[in-house]
């Protein structure tokens, strides 16, 4: 079966952190295609700082150019405005209906599920992958 992790988010700017959670998911799940989403505008999260949209979009590049893998995916930020996971990632379920459907997420997210929109039948057809954005990595 082909698996498709979609990993969203303002990256607001995109880090290490990110780029760990993306290779730690990517070497555990093996996906077929692994999507960089960024959102044009999060529901759920305040703007005020927003980094400019193009700069994000350009960022996300030199992540996946250093991964070495990946793929952005603009559907969110061709949308413009507020953006709704449910409908983005329902239009990549009708893109491969076949295939299983991962979604990253932070742990601050995971506890904002009940907010979320549409997200009872978002569960029925997507895996949720829950990270924890507050772990330290210490290296000597």
């Amino acid at each position: 079966m082909e698996k498709i992790v979609v990993y969203g988010g303002q990256f607001n700017p995109i880090h290490s952190g990110h780029e760990m959670v993306a290779s730690e998911v990517n070497a555990t799940i093996q996906p077929d295609h692994f999507y960089f989403m960024p959102s044009f505008m999060s529901p759920l999260k305040k703007h005020d700082e927003l980094i400019e949209v193009e700069h994000r979009i350009q960022m996300v590049k030199l992540v996946i150019e250093n991964l070495g893998f990946g793929t952005l995916r603009l559907d969110e930020i061709e949308r413009k405005g507020q953006s709704y996971t449910y409908d983005t990632l329902l239009n990549i379920r009708q893109e491969s209906p076949d295939a299983k459907l991962f979604f990253v997420i932070g742990t601050d997210q995971y506890e904002q599920l009940d907010r979320w929109y549409e997200i009872d039948a978002l569960k029925s057809f997507v895996t949720f992958v829950v990270v924890n954005r507050g772990a330290v990595i210490q290296s000597d």
